[in-house]
């Protein structure tokens, strides 16, 4: 029986400082997060990034903690895996975290009793970088091979262009935009330090790849004929090196003096909400862009769409899945 496994970033297991802590030290202590000496990499995050950075993370993360005590993140992973057992027949569908709770070990232990003996898995990232899709599968792979389960894994290559990736996005947008409006694509920014290995090379190429994604929603055919203008930016930037251009926040300030009015902001790069999406753009674009009196439109992910799920199930139907990439 072959099952799915899709593998997201994940989420503190609550907003205290402490656990926000612990995600923080986990996640930027990642080499293919911080790709610095190992020496280095631990004295800047434990010694000042973390310490600076968790009580003010732990603020922001109070909002998106469901009543249950599971965060957004979390929370639309595993709908979205529940409509994708549903529209595939049953067939098993599990959900894992590369930091913080929800681990891949479990994961893979859980499909090892259930009888699975495949697992197809999905980043829950469409474009290639090594700080997000390359750190998942290679976890993954990692953990396989520690825990030596009778379980055999397959990955697919990006998938940035599926046409059904592109229509869930377009759905939303197509919700809640008017026509002629200034369209922002908004991806996580990546340092510069981490594409150069990568450049020119289509299935790796994460700036190549989010561009492309921006030009065919542009070309959708839910959105082409509303006049709209589409721009890539990217957000999340942090520390001093140079880091993929234009900045989200940058850009909106630039628009705001140059007397736009209305803007609205989807980010294609997450399929499901959370801090990144809904408190950097919901919240904190937002109230500095309408500050002037404009308007900022925020256009949610996915999260647990019908299309988005029969997106990640023809994904995984198709001949993109192998044993290594």
């Amino acid at each position: 029986m072959t099952g799915f496994l899709l593998i997201n970033t994940g989420s503190p297991r609550s907003a205290s400082v402490g656990d926000v802590r612990e995600y923080l030290t986990d996640f930027l202590t990642d080499p293919r997060v911080m790709n610095l000496p190992f020496l280095l990499r631990q004295l800047l995050v434990r010694g000042i990034i973390v310490p600076f950075r968790a009580p003010k993370s732990a603020l922001k993360y109070r909002s998106l903690f469901s009543s249950d005590g599971e965060a957004l993140l979390v929370k639309e992973t595993k709908a979205l895996a529940s409509r994708m057992a549903e529209l595939s027949g049953g067939r098993p569908v599990y959900t894992a975290m590369r930091y913080g709770r929800e681990t891949v070990q479990d994961a893979l232990e859980k499909a090892a009793r259930d009888g699975v003996t495949g697992l197809r898995v999905i980043p829950m990232f469409p474009h290639y970088a090594m700080s997000s899709f390359e750190t998942a599968m290679e976890h993954v792979r990692s953990e396989q091979s520690r825990l030596s389960l009778p379980v055999q894994l397959t990955f697919p290559h990006p998938y940035f262009s599926h046409p059904l990736l592109i229509e869930a996005f377009a759905e939303k947008i197509a919700a809640a935009v008017r026509p002629h409006n200034r369209v922002l694509c908004s991806y996580h920014g990546v340092p510069l330090s981490q594409l150069r290995a990568y450049a020119g090379d289509s299935r790796r190429d994460y700036v190549l790849q989010t561009e492309e994604t921006t030009r065919l929603l542009s070309k959708h055919p839910l959105l082409e004929t509303l006049g709209l203008t589409f721009e890539t930016v990217y957000q999340s930037r942090f520390g001093k090196g140079k880091w993929t251009e234009p900045n989200a926040q940058e850009r909106l300030s630039e628009l705001r003096d140059q007397g736009l009015k209305r803007v609205t902001v989807v980010c294609p790069g997450f399929l499901c909400d959370n801090l990144e999406t809904v408190f950097e753009i919901g919240v904190e674009a937002k109230e500095s862009f309408e500050k002037s009196g404009g308007n900022l439109i925020f256009i949610p992910c996915p999260n647990h769409s019908d299309t988005l799920a029969r997106a990640l199930l023809s994904l995984s139907e198709g001949s993109d899945f192998q044993e290594s990439l």
